[in-house]
């Protein structure tokens, strides 16, 4: 059943984002084994360790660090997992999707850097976190190398492979991911902040290569409301790293048509509605118009009439017999809201923060998306991770659907495989909640001339 915990709210929902997004971080990318295995030479590992005054013997033994992400697979677990070996937090390689697919692997790879920042900041990191900074860059690397060196065609498109490894069609979304990628790669690598991660020759590289991206990305356009919005996110970021005085305005200059499809935009799917209110926030943002805003507070009426009291979600279309959400689907829509509770005018940001801690709460913890509890995401709607399904149990990561039927008022999971990009999103922006300390938004003060 729904629930509307007195307890839960915003503080609640950034404190457990950090923690969901964390936990998946940590299963994908050291313990599953979904994907190809990054060798690390001990050289780098020894240079970590000194400058971090970290003993990586006190790791689990048997790490699995990823270079390259698989598109899915099925999270359980095939022997009892114990916290100490992650060679036993394995999943069944004979239910993974080798595709490799752009979304996927940028995703993972935004999320590592975002997580290297946060764990460059020393007092804000647990044993270890420090030096897990340093490796999560080179998982990085290795994903935005696997874009350039094996999914950037020679029309200058960036498109997946099947898991027979034949080329797929170029979509808007590969050029937008592998911008937004490249970009925060070559951010990182170059920003003050994060000295210690600081390479000025691979900054430079990652920077030339987001440039070719972007280029990309004009090539193929994004044409539906979800793209549309994740380039504005995507631009706006470029533009504020690019060296290239052109390609920024240019950057900048279609932002502000995008924000103007993203308000004329009549969305039928509640998913489309959070992507649009997150859009025009950021375009708005940019862009100073404050338009662009007046139209995220109308589509934000258009999605509160939408609102279950009782399940304490929004009906994924008007009418619907029962609601289907995916984690991407969950990811949008919490992308809208935390940007208009933000940034919004106070004649919605406050409801859009209420609206933000229930449907955070329902959505990811009450429906069972998220299939099991970990370090920092407790809550009487989950259950520990040997208890979580299977011989014995799953993964602490999200579920690929789950649906509310109305007749009976319940949540079933109804896809309990593991979708990498799916995943990611909904990761990345449960853990840009909070601004304190990692900020998710365009950094439009950092964009000249914006």
């Amino acid at each position: 059943a729904a629930r509307r915990s007195p307890q839960f709210g915003i503080p609640v929902a950034e404190v457990m984002g950090y923690f969901i997004s964390r936990a998946s971080l940590g299963s994908l990318t050291a313990k599953s084994g979904l994907g190809t295995a990054l060798p690390l030479p001990r050289e780098a590992m020894a240079q970590f360790a000194a400058q971090t005054n970290f003993d990586p013997a006190t790791l689990p033994a048997n790490l699995f660090l990823t270079a390259a992400v698989y598109a899915g697979g099925d999270p359980s677990f095939v022997q009892v997992p114990a916290d100490a070996d992650a060679a036993t937090q394995r999943w069944d390689p004979a239910t993974f999707d080798r595709a490799l697919l752009v979304p996927a692997n940028a995703f993972t790879g935004i999320k590592e850097v975002e997580w290297a920042k946060r764990f460059s900041i020393d007092d804000y990191a647990l044993p270890g976190d420090s030096f897990t900074g340093f490796v999560l860059i080179e998982q990085a690397k290795a994903e935005a190398n696997l874009l350039v060196e094996q999914l950037l065609g020679h029309d200058g498109l960036f498109a997946g492979r099947d898991r027979d490894g034949n080329r797929l069609a170029p979509t808007a979304l590969d050029q937008v991911a592998g911008l937004w990628l490249l970009t925060d790669l070559a951010g990182i690598l170059a920003d003050s902040r994060y000295a210690r991660y600081g390479d000025p020759v691979a900054a430079e590289r990652f920077r030339t290569l987001a440039d070719r991206a972007f280029a990309a990305s004009r090539t193929l356009p994004p044409t539906s409301t979800v793209d549309s919005a994740l380039a504005v996110e995507a631009y706006g970021q470029y533009a504020a790293v690019t060296a290239d005085a052109e390609r920024r305005q240019e950057a900048l200059g279609a932002i502000e048509p995008l924000g103007d499809v993203l308000a004329a935009a009549q969305p039928a799917e509640t998913a489309e509605l959070g992507a649009a209110l997150y859009g025009l926030v950021e375009a708005s943002r940019v862009t100073g118009r404050a338009s662009l805003l007046d139209a995220a507070s109308t589509h934000f009426l258009e999605l509160e009439a939408r609102w279950d009291s009782t399940a304490r979600v929004y009906a994924t279309t008007v009418g619907a017999a029962s609601y289907t959400y995916t984690p991407l689907e969950v990811g949008l829509v919490l992308a809208g809201l935390n940007a208009l509770r933000i940034f919004g005018p106070p004649s919605v940001a406050e409801l859009a923060q209420s609206r933000l801690a229930d449907f955070f709460e329902n959505s990811i913890l009450v429906s069972g998306m998220q299939l099991a509890s970990s370090l920092g995401v407790q809550h009487p709607a989950l259950v520990a991770p040997a208890q979580a399904g299977g011989p014995y149990g799953r993964a602490p990561v999200l579920a690929s659907q789950v649906t509310y039927d109305l007749s009976t008022c319940t949540w079933t999971v109804t896809d309990a495989r593991f979708t990498t990009f799916w995943d990611m999103f909904l990761s990345n922006q449960a853990f840009w909640l909070s601004r304190r300390v990692v900020d998710g938004f365009i950094p439009v003060a950092n964009i000249p001339g914006a």
